[in-house]
C-alpha cells in the first residue's frame, strides 16, 4: 500500500509542477509585455496623469523656474556685496534652456523610453527552453536506503519546497509591478526636474533626477531578465534527474536569486547608480507589534489626567538635528516609534543602538529598536 501513496504522491507532485511552470510561464509573458519601458499601461491605468501633466506638472515647472531666475537675479543685483550670484546672462540663457526641456518633456521621455525598449525586446524574445515532462526523471532515485528517511516523506518536503520558490516568485513580480510605477511617476514629473536645471545652485537636483530615471530605466530592463532567468531556472529544475541534495541546494539557489532580484536597487546604488528605491514597509510582524503598543498606550492613557504636557518644540527640534544624515530606513523606523507614543529623543537613541541589521530592513531595524527599551 505504501508504494501506491509514494506514486500517487510523486504524481501529484509532477502534476503540480508542471501547472506552476505553465502559470509561470503566463504571467512572465504577461509581465514582460505590460510592464515594459512602454508606459502605455500606467497611461491607462491612471488614465488623470495626463490631464495632471498638462494642468498641473507643466506650469508648476514653469513657475518652479521662472521663480528660480527671479530670485537669482535678484540676488546678483541686490545682494550684500560677497555673497556668491551668478552671471545674469549666464542665468537667463540656462533659463531659456530649461524651458524648452520643460516644453518638450513629454516627447524627450517617450523617445528615451522607446530606445531602452530595443534592448528589452532582445530580453523578452529570447526562448526559454526546458526539458519536456514526458523526459521526467523521478529526482528521488538519486537517493540512498542509507538515508533512512522514507521516499514518500522526501516526495512531500519537495513539494513543499516547490511551493516556497513560487512564492518567492510572486513576492518578486510585486517589486517588479512597484519598480515599473515609479518609472511612470519619474516620467511624469520630469518638468519639475527641468525646472530645477536653470541655475547652478539648484542644477544638482536634476543632475541627481536624470541619474534615477536611467537607473529606473536599468531596472526595467534587469527585470526582464531576471524573469526569464528565474523561469528557465524553475523549468530546469523540476524537468531533471536531480537527487534530493543536488534539487535542495537548486532550490535554495533559485530562493537567492529572488533575493537578490529584491535588493537590485541596493546593488546598483552601491555602484553609485542613484534610485528611486522603494521600501518593503515594516511588515505584517511589525505592523502587530505597532498595533499592540498603540492599544498598550491607549490602555494607559485613558488612567491618565488631561492635563499632562506634551513634548517640547526644543527637543523635537533637537531630534530632528541628530537625525540628520540617517539612512531612509532608519528615518521610518524613527517616524514609526514616533508614532507609537515614544519620544524623538528615545526613538532616535534606540535605532542609533541598532548596529547588526541590514541598512535598509525597516522592520528589522524596528524590532531591534523596540528591544533597547
Amino acid at each position: 500500500m505504501g508504494w501506491l501513496l509514494e506514486l500517487l504522491v510523486e504524481g501529484i507532485r509532477e502534476m503540480l509542477s508542471q501547472f506552476v511552470i505553465d502559470m509561470m510561464t503566463l504571467v512572465t509573458d504577461m509581465f514582460t509585455e505590460l510592464l515594459s519601458c512602454d508606459l502605455s499601461l500606467f497611461e491607462e491605468l491612471f488614465s488623470v496623469v495626463g490631464d495632471l501633466y498638462k494642468n498641473v506638472v507643466l506650469p508648476m515647472g514653469i513657475a518652479l523656474l521662472l521663480l528660480i531666475c527671479v530670485w537669482q537675479l535678484f540676488k546678483s543685483m541686490f545682494g550684500k556685496a560677497g555673497v556668491a550670484s551668478e552671471d545674469p546672462i549666464e542665468l537667463v540663457c540656462r533659463t531659456g534652456i530649461s524651458l524648452f526641456f520643460i516644453v518638450a518633456a513629454k516627447p524627450l521621455v517617450d523617445y528615451i523610453l522607446a530606445v531602452a525598449g530595443t534592448p528589452y525586446q532582445w530580453i523578452t524574445g529570447t526562448d526559454v527552453e526546458v526539458s519536456s515532462f514526458s523526459e521526467y526523471v523521478s529526482v528521488l532515485e538519486g537517493l540512498t536506503g542509507g538515508l533512512g528517511i522514507d521516499s514518500l516523506n522526501i516526495a512531500i518536503l519537495m513539494l513543499i519546497m516547490q511551493f516556497v520558490v513560487a512564492w518567492n516568485y510572486f513576492k518578486m513580480l510585486f517589486v517588479i509591478a512597484e519598480r515599473y510605477v515609479l518609472l511612470g511617476v519619474f516620467s511624469y514629473t520630469a518638468p519639475l526636474a527641468f525646472g530645477t536645471g536653470g541655475s547652478k545652485a539648484t542644477n544638482n537636483i536634476l543632475a541627481s533626477w536624470a541619474k534615477m530615471f536611467g537607473g529606473q530605466i536599468i531596472l526595467i530592463l534587469l527585470n526582464s531578465w531576471c524573469l526569464k532567468m528565474f523561469l528557465s531556472g524553475y523549468g530546469n529544475l523540476n524537468a531533471s534527474a536531480y537527487g534530493f541534495t543536488k534539487f535542495f541546494v537548486a532550490t535554495l539557489c533559485l530562493v537567492g536569486f529572488c533575493k537578490v532580484t529584491f535588493k537590485l536597487d541596493s546593488y546598483l546604488s552601491s555602484l553609485g547608480v542613484n534610485l528611486g528605491r522603494p521600501t518593503t514597509g515594516i511588515g505584517a510582524l511589525g505592523l502587530m507589534m505597532a498595533a499592540g503598543r498603540v492599544l498598550s498606550h491607549v490602555g494607559r492613557g485613558s488612567g491618565e489626567s488631561s492635563g499632562s504636557s506634551s513634548p517640547t518644540g526644543t527637543e523635537s527640534q533637537t531630534a530632528a538635528t541628530d537625525g540628520a544624515g540617517m539612512t531612509d530606513a532608519r528615518q521610518e523606523a524613527v517616524e514609526a516609534l514616533v508614532a507609537l507614543g515614544y519620544s524623538s529623543t528615545d526613538a532616535l537613541r534606540a535605532v542609533r543602538k541598532v548596529t547588526d541589521v541590514e541598512p535598509t530592513d525597516v522592520e528589522g531595524i524596528l524590532k531591534a529598536a523596540l528591544k533597547n527599551f
